[in-house]
């Protein structure tokens, strides 16, 4: 073999090695990309996955919240102690008269004490029997 022959040898030689590391820096990009896209994937999935518990919890927080404003329009408001009172001077205005007196009488005693001169139906004048 002469020495052109030999150095074509090793030129060629040469040439493959370098193909060969062009080749396994190639496959390492590639693989390194296929690991970025799967970290990718994976964490686009998890984000997906804390998305759909957010609008869930929320669903429930909404839910709850409905709840609440259906129970709380079913309750029904206490009765002030004036409309108490106007209420029960009511059923005695549907009486005889002298049971509407006694009746307006309890009515108002049972319901002005504490509240005398606030309201005309508890006339400070009445605070004393």
């Amino acid at each position: 073999m002469s020495a052109a022959d030999n150095a074509a040898a090793e030129k060629k030689q040469q040439d493959q090695l370098k193909a060969r590391k062009q080749a396994e820096q190639q496959a390492q990009k590639r693989a390194e990309e296929a690991r970025r896209a799967a970290e990718a994937r994976q964490a686009q999935e998890a984000a997906n996955r804390a998305a759909e518990h957010e609008r869930a919890a929320q669903a429930r927080e909404q839910e709850a919240a409905r709840a609440r404003a259906e129970a709380a329009a079913h309750v029904q408001q206490a009765p002030t102690w004036q409309s108490a009172l106007r209420s029960d001077l009511e059923v005695c205005n549907r009486q005889n008269f002298v049971q509407k007196v006694v009746c307006t009488e309890q009515a108002i005693w049972k319901h002005c004490p504490g509240h005398w001169g606030q309201i005309p139906e508890c006339r400070e004048n009445r605070r004393t029997p």
